[in-house]
């Protein structure tokens, strides 16, 4: 869960192998969530058949992170704080991270990942540096490798789905947040005794464009009104990007910064 203080950690840490995480709100005692969220623990009553057939909608409309370019958003509370333009395929992606002290740069170009953190990171000088992608927590490291190629982890997502139906182009139901793990993209992290404040479950919401693709997948009110959301675009928009001059290795004092934070 975010806070406004979180936001900026977030910026400036957790989210720089374009890793969104959300933890347990500190603070918050037993029996506070919010209704909406305690009454989603539940679930709605949706049959298996309705389930199945949402899930296998969203599967179809994701299978576009290996065929094509895209552009992937990560929102919370409708501001978007990393944007990702990928293009598996030819191995390119750029994409930039809001941060307190200025955006974070990030470049791929074949297996090499780049990234010009500015003044945002302790020990880590402003300028272009190449990264040691061995040295990336497992589990955050981007590649453009079939099943780890999607800066939204919308695989992880659906895999937590445990009810849903479809109206329209619209999908909505049930996500398990002990289902979805850690790794690129959405990731939710338990709170200190290993529990979700709540139960695990919470409501989602998803929408498919004219052709069926998945343009956003959204969970509302982890926080309160805050709700967060991926929102893919720019299919097929090719991605210019090229190393840059001048890249250094990145010093060591950068890698215990790419974790999740707590």
């Amino acid at each position: 869960m975010i806070s406004r203080r979180g936001l900026a950690a977030l910026g400036a840490a957790a989210i720089l192998v374009s890793a969104c995480s959300f933890a347990r709100p500190a603070g918050r005692s037993p029996g506070t969530e919010p209704a909406a969220t305690r009454s989603a623990s539940s679930g709605p009553s949706i049959d298996a058949a309705a389930t199945t057939h949402a899930i296998d909608l969203l599967r179809a409309g994701t299978r576009f992170v290996d065929q094509t370019s895209f552009r992937t958003d990560f929102a919370v509370a409708g501001q978007s704080l990393i944007w990702m333009h990928t293009d598996s395929i030819h191995k390119r992606g750029v994409g930039s991270i809001s941060a307190p002290a200025g955006p974070i740069e990030l470049r791929l170009v074949d297996d090499d990942f780049y990234m010009n953190a500015g003044s945002n990171l302790r020990g880590v000088a402003e300028g272009w540096m190449i990264l040691d992608v061995a040295r990336i927590p497992a589990g955050f490291a981007f590649t453009f490798a079939p099943g780890s190629n999607d800066p939204g982890g919308s695989a992880r997502f659906i895999n937590g789905i445990i009810s849903a139906e479809v109206t329209g182009a619209h999908i909505s139901g049930t996500i398990d947040l002990s289902k979805v793990g850690v790794g690129s993209g959405f990731s939710f992290k338990p709170g200190p005794d290993g529990s979700f404040q709540g139960g695990p479950h919470r409501p989602f919401s998803a929408t498919l464009d004219s052709e069926g693709r998945v343009v956003s997948l959204r969970l509302p009110k982890l926080t309160g009104d805050t709700f967060a959301e991926i929102r893919y675009s720019e299919f097929g928009v090719p991605v210019d990007v090229s190393p840059p001059t001048g890249a250094v290795p990145a010093p060591d004092a950068l890698y215990p910064q790419l974790g999740v934070p707590g």
